[in-house]
């Protein structure tokens, strides 16, 4: 039986090279299969993108260095509909 839930997740997010500081909220569908084998689907404004804690996956919007502390700081179910 496959199990799907869909979560608002909020990721604070620090540059190492210049210290600029930046939140951003995605819609993620946790995924699992039953057989123990479970993915999550991150998505902002509707596109799929990579999960933002991958290496590199997220760039600073203020100098574009890859070098980016992350760290989920909020999750709720998202609203049906």
């Amino acid at each position: 039986m496959i199990h799907r839930e869909e979560l608002v997740e909020q990721f604070s997010f620090t540059c190492q090279n210049c210290t600029h500081a930046w939140a951003l909220d995605y819609d993620v569908f946790h995924v699992e299969d039953g057989r123990g084998h479970d993915c999550d689907y991150f998505f902002r404004h509707r596109h799929q993108i990579a999960d933002p804690r991958a290496r590199h996956a997220v760039r600073c919007p203020v100098c574009a260095s890859p070098v980016v502390r992350v760290e989920l700081t909020s999750v709720t179910k998202a609203l049906p509909g």
